[in-house]
């Protein structure tokens, strides 16, 4: 008989073996975040031969939740909740179960069935896990997993998978849209500039270039995707049939995606990008009656069953400012937070000119106007080539253009300053993009939140900030030449940071909220996520 303990707890280090936590419910009905399944999972090193006990140290808070442990398709046990107390729950593998594992190793995973509003309202907490097995020195365990540990949390909360930089793999993903939150398993990130200008645009004809040369150019520059957005103004119904057919070809000729976008250009209203899912609409432009404001350019796309979104960029410059009261969000997902115009963040932002800048149309006012605008980077670069600005990081299933919209359409995306940072952003499980709505009755199932994120950057970072109604709430530095970070802050309802007054100057924490990360680099490179946004209304009695 040989046994080994493994303690859980919180560590400097990523385990390497043990992954324990739960995953983000999955909606199963019009109510948002009901009917819960929230998954428990982790890897245990265990013998190749013979059988084993595997021991977990539990206390579970409520009667009400089942545990399912399955190895595969295989249950191998159900542990129920007998009390609040710290108990040991065994259950035993057999040699079969073990029989076409390698390396020793066996994956235990299992769901609970509870019906809470909001992680982590789920009390589960991992002590320890010890294994025992009828055989000497049968465990194999390595030696250097034996002093692994992880973070005693309900769900993962360093979602990269940091040895993996070059293929851009992240874990546990999740992909949001506002009135439904779907698990989609492990996401890929993807680069690409959104805003680029060919010779369709007569700004900087005929230096743009052809649009195949600009997907050669951005194919040749790494980027991983670019939109070709150019002026609707400056074409005509035959110059709009002849312009996506070409960029259709080009994209087939250059083996680069495209995604099929026009900039809706509007003295009025502001520029906007609009981009297409599949199909593309009769031609229409910002002069056109059906078409000549936002909102009855969504009413325009609707009626044809169009799948379109759209983004308005640089919204405070004097030469072509955004008015933000035009907004219009069943159109609207995105908005352009830098790009060779700068950073439109908030007047007085770095890598901004503010004299060319009007206070009250920024992104942050935008924000505090109530828009849920999720973040791109783009270059709306002219005589020059492909991600010389601002690019679009998207968190996509595949590099197609169905899956890059998608995440577009849903959030599920971060704009960077130039340099291909990478980052990861979480509240309470929920990614970047997340809206979550709760009344007076369900915020409290909300707190503690607790915000996670991780960052690798391409020269090492100055900072990580956390951004909450367009404050800085908490700032990370490092004074060593690291390029890698990571945090983790559990923000308490009554203690917190972010608590809002209201107009008599009392703090309160019944209201909405945005947070989102920004990081800085040495070099002066930066990054947005995209907000997750606490949506509070309260509920009326009839």
């Amino acid at each position: 008989m040989s046994e080994y303990k493994i303690k859980v707890g919180m560590s400097e280090e990523d385990a390497h073996f043990l992954n324990s936590g739960f995953t983000l419910p999955v909606s199963n009905d019009d109510r948002m975040f009901r009917k819960l399944c929230k998954k428990f999972s982790f890897a245990l090193p265990v013998p190749a031969r013979g059988s084993a006990v595997i021991s977990l140290m539990l206390s579970i808070g409520s009667p009400e939740y089942l545990i399912h442990l399955k190895n595969g398709t295989n249950i191998l046990t159900e542990i129920k909740a007998d009390s609040n107390e710290w108990t040991w729950h065994s259950f035993q593998i057999s040699q079969n179960a073990l029989s076409d594992q390698d390396e020793g190793f066996i994956n235990v995973n299992g769901s609970i069935n509870i019906d809470p509003m909001y992680p982590p309202a789920c009390e589960i907490r991992l002590s320890e896990i010890k294994i025992e097995t009828s055989a000497e020195n049968d465990l194999m365990i390595p030696r250097e997993y034996t002093d692994s540990k992880i973070r005693q949390l309900p769900y993962k909360i360093s979602c990269m998978y940091r040895s993996y930089h070059e293929i851009r793999k992240l874990a546990a993903v999740y992909s949001a849209a506002p009135d439904k939150y779907r698990y989609s398993g492990e996401k890929n990130i993807y680069f690409g500039d959104v805003h680029v200008h060919t010779n369709f645009s007569r700004c900087g004809y005929p230096y743009n270039g052809s649009i195949y040369e600009n997907a050669c150019w951005a194919k040749e520059a790494g980027l991983d995707f670019i939109a070709v957005t150019d002026h609707a103004e400056h074409m005509d119904e035959k110059i709009w049939g002849d312009y996506f057919r070409t960029i259709k070809e080009a994209s087939e000729r250059s083996g680069i995606l495209i995604v099929p976008a026009v900039e809706w250009t509007s003295f009025d209203f502001g520029h906007k990008n609009v981009y297409f899912r599949n199909r593309i609409p009769h031609f229409f432009d910002s002069s056109t009656y059906e078409t000549d404001s936002p909102s009855k350019l969504a009413d325009h796309l609707a009626f044809g069953q169009i799948d379109a979104l759209a983004g308005p960029h640089h919204p405070a410059s004097i030469e072509h400012l955004t008015d933000p009261s035009s907004i219009d969000e069943r159109l609207e997902k995105l908005v352009e937070i830098y790009s060779t115009w700068g950073n439109s963040e908030y007047y007085g932002a770095p890598l901004q000119t503010t004299q060319s800048l009007l206070p009250g149309c920024t992104v942050q006012d935008m924000l505090a106007k109530g828009y849920k605008l999720g973040f791109m980077g783009g270059g709306d670069c002219h005589n020059t080539h492909p991600g010389s600005g601002g690019l679009t990081a998207v968190l996509a299933d595949e590099l197609s253009l169905e899956s890059v919209y998608d995440a577009m359409n849903s959030r599920a995306c971060y704009a960077v300053a130039n340099d291909r940072i990478m980052l990861d952003f979480h509240i309470n499980g929920f990614p970047m993009g997340s809206i979550i709505s709760v009344d007076q009755y369900t915020i409290d199932k909300l707190f503690p939140l607790d915000v996670a994120a991780s960052v690798i950057c391409t020269e090492p970072f100055e900072k990580l900030e956390l951004i909450c109604n367009g404050e800085v709430i908490f700032t990370k530095t490092h004074r060593e030449n690291k390029t890698e970070a990571d945090f983790y802050l559990s923000i308490d309802k009554y203690d917190s940071p972010d608590r809002i007054k209201n107009t008599y100057g009392v703090h309160t924490v019944n209201c909405s909220r945005y947070y989102y990360i920004r990081v800085t680099q040495h070099g002066g490179s930066m990054a947005w996520s995209s907000p997750i946004w606490i949506e509070y209304r309260k509920m009326k009695h009839s």
